[in-house]
C-alpha cells in the first residue's frame, strides 16, 4: 500500500490605492490525498482526493467549496501481466466545478466554466515492449 498527504493553506490579501476603503484579505484550505493498495486476486485499488476550501470575502460574498474524490479498481490479465481492466469512477461526489476567482489591487473577476461531472469508465490498457534483445 502507499499513502500520500499534502494539505495546503495560503493566505491571499490585496489592496488597491484606488479603493483603499476595499482590502482582500482571505485564507484557501485544503490539499489533496492519494492511496494505493494491493488486494488478494491481482486486484489493486487506487483513490485520490483534492479539497479546495475557500473563505467569504468582501469581493465575493459566497464560498464555492470544492471537493473532487476518483477512484478506480484494477485487475492484470493475461501470462505476463501485461494487461489490465480498470473500473473508474470519477467525480464520486459530482462537485468538480470549473471556476477561478481572480483579486488585484485593482481588478475582481469570477469565471464560471463547465467542466465533466460524474461518470464511470472501464478501461482496458495494455503494455507492450518490442525491445530487442533480453
Amino acid at each position: 500500500y502507499n499513502i500520500e498527504l499534502r494539505p495546503n493553506v495560503s493566505y491571499n490579501y490585496s489592496r488597491s490605492s484606488f479603493r483603499p476603503d476595499v482590502s482582500n484579505r482571505y485564507f484557501t484550505y485544503g490539499g489533496s490525498a492519494e492511496g494505493f493498495m494491493m488486494l488478494p486476486g491481482k486486484l489493486e485499488l487506487n483513490s485520490d482526493i483534492n479539497i479546495n476550501l475557500r473563505q467569504k470575502t468582501q469581493a465575493f460574498n459566497s464560498t464555492i467549496n470544492i471537493t473532487t474524490w476518483n477512484a478506480n479498481v484494477a485487475k492484470k490479465i493475461f501470462k505476463k501481466k501485461t494487461g489490465k481492466l480498470i473500473l473508474a469512477a470519477n467525480d464520486i461526489l459530482n462537485q468538480n466545478k470549473g471556476i477561478d476567482r481572480t483579486i488585484n489591487s485593482n481588478f475582481i473577476s469570477e469565471q464560471t466554466y463547465l467542466r465533466r461531472s460524474r461518470y464511470v469508465m472501464l478501461k482496458f490498457e495494455w503494455t507492450f515492449n518490442k525491445m530487442p534483445g533480453n
